[in-house]
């Protein structure tokens, strides 16, 4: 991981949020409904702004894996999420749910 410039400062409430969604993520990237959830939740309120200017250099830096990887999870969580709590005893891991969000 590379050290950052900070290019918008975060309130302390937002620091905290994005300190527990990257631990979220880390522990549970085969738990993929909290991870679906967490990512979306960064993507959406820009959590990372306060390192990172762009989404990729967020994934790259702070997750360890592609922008493509990083779209690929939230384009997941956006067509599973909404699905609700039978599809988390359907959808079991992250391929399932790749070839949900795959569906037009």
């Amino acid at each position: 991981m590379t050290s950052a410039t900070i290019i918008a400062p975060l309130s302390a409430q937002d620091r905290s949020d994005l300190a527990k969604h990257e631990a979220t993520i880390k522990r549970h990237y085969q738990g993929m409904w909290s991870m679906f959830e967490a990512m979306q939740d960064i993507h959406r309120r820009r959590l990372y702004r306060e390192t990172h200017d762009t989404w990729e250099a967020y994934c790259k830096d702070a997750l360890g894996i592609s922008r493509a990887e990083g779209n690929r999870l939230l384009a997941s969580a956006n067509a599973c999420l909404p699905l609700g709590d039978k599809a988390k005893a359907a959808i079991t891991n992250k391929k399932q749910a790749s070839a949900i969000a795959s569906v037009p």
